[in-house]
């Protein structure tokens, strides 16, 4: 059993060295289909994803600041953006959310890299809102 286990923990742990030649260490879960998913803050390893290539990084908007997602990864590689579900989503109003979605598009949209919207419709969430995320997703829609 105690072998299962500490199995499972090397699963989840990869280790990357920075350009400074310290060890980052950082969380992944492994989806079925062998796809690694951070599983902690992203803030920390943001350079070394970049310059490990990837092309795809999903992220919460107001937990990582839409500013810092924007001055990280816009334009450098596509960004999946989870729509706020904390706080607007579920106790703003539909402007509220409509200015939200706007300001995302507006400093995350590029088409070099892109930008991809994800939105989780939670039980509890105000109708209106939930109408005014989809709204505001097809105003802004870029093709």
């Amino acid at each position: 059993r105690k072998q299962k286990k500490n199995m499972r923990k090397n699963k989840i742990r990869r280790k990357f060295r920075r350009k400074n030649g310290k060890i980052q260490t950082a969380k992944f879960r492994k989806l079925r289909n062998g796809v690694d998913i951070l599983t902690e803050d992203i803030r920390a390893l943001a350079d070394d994803l970049l310059d490990s290539g990837v092309q795809i990084v999903n992220l919460q908007d107001l937990v990582n600041g839409i500013d810092w997602i924007s001055a990280k990864f816009a334009g450098k590689v596509c960004v999946e953006l989870d729509i706020d579900r904390q706080k607007i989503s579920p106790f703003g109003s539909p402007s509220q959310i409509d200015s939200l979605i706007r300001e995302e598009v507006e400093k995350l949209g590029s088409k070099r890299g892109g930008l991809m919207m994800v939105y989780g419709l939670y039980p509890g969430l105000p109708l209106e809102n939930v109408k005014a995320v989809m709204d505001s997703m097809e105003k802004y829609m870029v093709i």
